[in-house]
């Protein structure tokens, strides 16, 4: 097993009946570093706060950003003091920050995001192709 394969079963928490598990991490090649770099940044925060590990169910492109779904309780109790969810928060929120300005082809920067084939993308000048969808 890979150390992506391996921190994602992490994650994951044994579930396999959500998006993460049956497709993977759903971005381009492009985002791969930041999506790595995204999960060692909150597996070293649960660490040294002594918390579990968020249960991510998602992670993929939409709209030109990072989405990352995860669940904050089990059942009906919540697993994160409000602070620990804010750090959480803004791990996530800063992934997203560096993916919004990385092409998520190749990783390039500066990108910026495009109307390609109807969907929002993010692009280097290398990898823009014009759209003649966009809304």
């Amino acid at each position: 097993m890979n150390h992506r394969a391996s921190q994602l079963n992490r994650f994951l928490q044994g579930r396999t009946d959500c998006p993460l598990s049956e497709r993977g991490v759903e971005v381009g090649d492009g985002w791969q570093t930041i999506v790595d770099g995204l999960l060692t940044d909150l597996e070293a925060y649960c660490a040294a706060h002594l918390i579990p590990l968020p249960r991510i169910v998602q992670m993929k492109q939409k709209f030109g950003t990072l989405r990352v779904y995860w669940r904050r309780t089990l059942g009906d109790t919540p697993l994160f003091s409000a602070h620990d969810e804010v750090a959480i928060r803004a791990l996530i929120a800063q992934a997203d920050d560096l993916a919004q300005c990385t092409c998520e082809t190749c990783g390039a920067q500066p990108a910026a995001q495009h109307w390609v084939n109807g969907y929002l993308e993010v692009c280097c000048s290398i990898h823009h192709v014009p759209a003649s969808s966009a809304p």
